[in-house]
């Protein structure tokens, strides 16, 4: 008679978020004139819609006994972004203090656009990867610099 071991080779800790997906970014942003940045207060925030971004995201293991990763993300229209984050237990954290180029829509056109740092966080669902990113910074908004009060932002992202 002979007897069979199956072991399960399943992916542990920081190891459990490395792989290639395919990711979405899409949220709204609300912003003020830049002018007003000082009193808020006198101007109502103006709530536009992120231009949705979307593409190849690879994460990698830079550094197992720091639980570090190294994010990539390969935009289909042509840019790329790295960015280092933590993993904690079951979430991922993209510190504050990277930057990326962000683009507003009116629902059909951009209207604008600017360099914005952000920071992220999200958890692994199965095969999907959900972070919630806010984005600080100044747009331009047809022709006017607007500042972001603030942001709810998703990025879903799924194993391929």
């Amino acid at each position: 008679m002979c007897a069979m071991t199956f072991v399960s080779c399943t992916k542990e800790g920081i190891n459990v978020f490395e792989g290639r997906y395919s990711y979405k970014i899409s949220g709204l942003v609300s912003l003020i004139p830049s002018a007003y940045v000082n009193a808020p207060a006198a101007v109502s925030p103006t709530l536009v819609p992120l231009y949705p971004e979307q593409g190849q995201m690879h994460i990698n293991v830079k550094d197992k006994d720091k639980n570090v990763v190294i994010i990539s993300f390969n935009d289909i229209k042509g840019s790329v972004i790295t960015a280092d984050a933590t993993i904690e237990s079951d979430e991922i954290i993209i510190g504050e203090g990277m930057l990326k180029t962000a683009s507003v829509t009116d629902g059909t056109n951009k209207i604008g656009s600017g360099i914005v740092s952000y920071f992220a966080s999200g958890k692994l669902y199965g095969n999907q990867i959900i972070m919630q990113l806010v984005y600080n910074g100044e747009l331009t908004l047809n022709g006017t610099k607007m500042t972001i009060v603030d942001s709810k932002i998703d990025c879903v992202a799924t194993r391929n």
